[in-house]
């Protein structure tokens, strides 16, 4: 089970997500593994160990949303 922690948003037309276009939903990162970032030093840095993303998607325009941050949580 998964819940969405937020959201990345396309901060400006140069806010890019930094990850392969074929980068499958779920997939997970380590902890401070940088996402998006742009050349004005906007980054988005992954919070904690094993979250993920879904629907990640760079061609949104600017205020959008570019992906999903979700975390695993345990069934009870």
């Amino acid at each position: 089970m998964f819940r969405v922690k937020g959201e990345i948003i396309k901060l400006n037309p140069q806010f890019k997500l930094l990850l392969d276009d074929k980068v499958e939903n779920f997939t997970s990162f380590k902890q401070g593994e940088i996402l998006a970032s742009d050349k004005n030093g906007h980054e988005y840095r992954v919070e904690k160990e094993q979250d993920a993303i879904v629907f990640p998607n760079n061609n949104v325009p600017v205020g959008q949303r570019m992906a999903v941050v979700i975390e695993r949580v345990l069934a009870d």
